[in-house]
C-alpha cells in the first residue's frame, strides 16, 4: 500500500468492528490544522467500522498519526466536501461535480453527490506516533 502514498494521498488504518483485525486503505484527503477530511463511496463497507471503532492511524506525508474518526452529517459535510474538492479535484471528477469559472465546485452538484458519498473527519492527536 505504500506505493499509493503521495501528495494528497494517505493511508488510514482502522479496526474491524466484528473481526478486531486491522485494515489499511488509501484515501485522498485534505488537512486543515489537526483535522483531516476525506470521502468514500457510501456503498463501500469499511467506513462503517468507524462508528464503533473510531480510533484510527493515518500515514500523512511520511509521518504516522493517531486520531479519532467520525462520519459527518450533511450540514457539516457539505462545506467540508466543497473544500476537499477544491484541494483534490479528482474527487470532484469522480463525483460528477463541475467547477465554475472561478474554480468553485457547483454546490447543488456537491449536495447531490453527498447522497452517495460519506464524508469523514479525523481529529488528530497532538503527537505523531
Amino acid at each position: 500500500l505504500q506505493r499509493f502514498v503521495g501528495r494528497g494521498t494517505a493511508l488510514i488504518t482502522f479496526t474491524g468492528a466484528r473481526s478486531g483485525r486491522e485494515y489499511t486503505t488509501p484515501i485522498s484527503y485534505r488537512r486543515d490544522g489537526e483535522t483531516v477530511t476525506f470521502t468514500t463511496n457510501r456503498t463501500r463497507r469499511w467506513w462503517r467500522n468507524l462508528a464503533t471503532q473510531p480510533a484510527v492511524g493515518l500515514r500523512l506525508a511520511g509521518k504516522d498519526h493517531l486520531g479519532s474518526a467520525r462520519v459527518l452529517g450533511i450540514d457539516e459535510a457539505l462545506p467540508r466536501f466543497i473544500e476537499l474538492m477544491k484541494a483534490q479535484k479528482v474527487i470532484a471528477r469522480v463525483n460528477g461535480v463541475e467547477f465554475d469559472d472561478e474554480g468553485h465546485p457547483d454546490p447543488d452538484q456537491a449536495a447531490s453527490a453527498l447522497e452517495t458519498t460519506v464524508m469523514i473527519a479525523v481529529e488528530l492527536d497532538s503527537q505523531a506516533r
